[in-house]
């Protein structure tokens, strides 16, 4: 696909997120099926909050590879809790189906804390962290986001799936989405199920910072190649600790995040017909 052809370009459908909910499994999954096109050599463009002023020709240039006979998709967890986002990826492709991952807010915003923590975005307590980066806790407001999504989309055009239900029947969820795209059951790869998105202390704090900057300039001007090439490398190894040497929630943090999360589980709860009261047991 050529960028005289943007005007033309039609997504088909955008996993929207949040981060941190078995977004990247999800495009591990889709990425390998023969009958979707995601984008080449990177996960997320970030096209529909960051780089949007860069144009659609920008944007339709990541499916150049595509086939004649597949469809176009992209899994970007940053897009969820993004105010202009659902309007933009309407505006560019109204016949868009949205995926919608769904993970129990309070352990989200823990896995969200300890990977910006990982790439040295923010330091001390979850709370300092909060304070610099707010999304960490508003991405996973349910309530608040996914309201607005059902109003741009409509109900029909939407499908969710758990963190839950990922980890304990994947393939499931795998069939699920395949039957909602309207696309061939096929079995992905092995090793696809397997956990991913693990984060570790970082070591050195001022060196992940600058990595996580270096990477994002070039992400930017989509050099994507030159970031894959850094992790084959294992740089990522310079910079990180052991697995497992991440903070976890105190009491105190864990009982108000239960507290401030509990319209949003209420809302899940009754969008999906669904008892989650798992979701607060603090254990």
């Amino acid at each position: 696909m050529n960028t005289n052809m943007s005007d033309q370009f039609q997504l088909s459908f955008l996993a929207v997120g949040p981060g941190r909910s078995g977004t990247t499994w999800l495009h591990e999954a889709l990425r390998h099926h023969p009958g979707l096109c995601l984008p080449m050599n990177v996960k997320e463009t970030m096209f529909f909050d960051r780089h949007h002023a860069k144009g659609l020709s920008w944007y339709a240039d990541h499916f150049r590879n595509r086939e004649e006979e597949q469809i176009c998709g992209e899994v970007g967890p940053t897009y969820f809790p993004v105010a202009e986002a659902p309007e933009r990826i309407k505006q560019a492709s109204p016949g868009c189906r949205i995926i919608i991952t769904i993970r129990d807010p309070v352990s989200r915003t823990l896995s969200g804390y300890r990977h910006h923590l990982s790439k040295g975005r923010v330091i001390g307590s979850l709370t300092d962290a909060v304070q610099k980066m707010p999304n960490i806790v508003d991405s996973a407001k349910f309530s608040v986001h996914i309201p607005r999504w059902i109003e741009t989309f409509g109900a029909d055009a939407i499908t969710f799936a758990l963190l839950d239900d990922i980890q304990s029947r994947p393939a499931h969820v795998l069939r699920s989405i395949y039957q909602f795209l309207d696309v061939e059951d096929v079995a992905p790869p092995p090793g696809t199920y397997d956990r991913v998105g693990v984060a570790s202390m970082s070591r050195h704090r001022n060196v992940a910072r600058a990595a996580t900057a270096l990477a994002d300039w070039l992400r930017s001007r989509r050099l994507y190649g030159v970031v894959e090439f850094g992790k084959a490398l294992g740089m990522k190894r310079v910079y990180r600790g052991r697995e497992g040497s991440m903070p976890g929630l105190t009491d105190v943090e864990r009982a108000k995040l239960l507290e401030e999360f509990e319209p949003d589980m209420q809302y899940v709860e009754k969008l999906l017909d669904r008892d989650l009261s798992a979701w607060r047991d603090p254990v």
